[in-house]
This record gives C-alpha cells, sequence and structure tokens, in this order.
C-alpha cells in the first residue's frame, strides 16, 4: 500500500507504555500520548489465539502514514473505535517519508 492522496482519513493517537513502576516493579499509570498521526488502514487478516483457556479473535493491519521517528514499536494507536497494538515500523524507501506500520487490535 503506497502513500496516496486522500488515502490518510484515519486519525489517531500514538501513545507510549507508562514509565511509573509500582512496588512490585510493574509498570503503572497511564499511557502517555507521543502524536497525533493521519493514516491509512488495511485489515490484512485475523486468526484465533487462546487466553485463559478461551479462543479469542486477533483481527491484523497494514497502516501507512507520513513519517514520524516518535513512532515506535511496542506503542499503541488510539482511534475513535479501537486500541492497536504496534508490532512493526518501517522506514519505506529508507527516505524518511512513510512509514508502514504492522498492527494487531487489543481486545
Amino acid at each position: 500500500m503506497a502513500l496516496q492522496a486522500g488515502q490518510l482519513r484515519n486519525r489517531g493517537i500514538v501513545k507510549c507504555p507508562p514509565t511509573q513502576l509500582d512496588s512490585r516493579g510493574q509498570r503503572s499509570g497511564e499511557w502517555e500520548k507521543v502524536c497525533t498521526v493521519w493514516f491509512g488502514i488495511d485489515p490484512t487478516g485475523g486468526g484465533e489465539t487462546t487466553v485463559a483457556r478461551q479462543q479469542q479473535g486477533t483481527s491484523n493491519y497494514v497502516l501507512v502514514c507520513h513519517y514520524s521517528p516518535r513512532i515506535q514499536r511496542g506503542q499503541r494507536i488510539y482511534t475513535r473505535d479501537s486500541v492497536l497494538e504496534i508490532s512493526y515500523v518501517e522506514n519505506v524507501g529508507m527516505a524518511n517519508r512513510e512509514l508502514r506500520i504492522i498492527a494487531s487490535e487489543v481486545t
């Protein structure tokens, strides 16, 4: 999916995990806003995973957006309808113009 005019119709807020630790050493607190991004999204399929002995559906997506060095793996994109966990970020052509992001829906 190449970056094209009019394709970036979805808006989301990119957030990074909390950096504070609780008394047990676990991360706690709110996810912190990194930036707001306009992106195009294309579903790539889904599957099923087993969590606590129950089957849950998963949805995977490819997103494209303008380049930003602040968007990284492990962050989340919060949209109007869903939360997407970023698993891969590619600087397309190493040109610092476009990012291709692989993400899955957080359930």
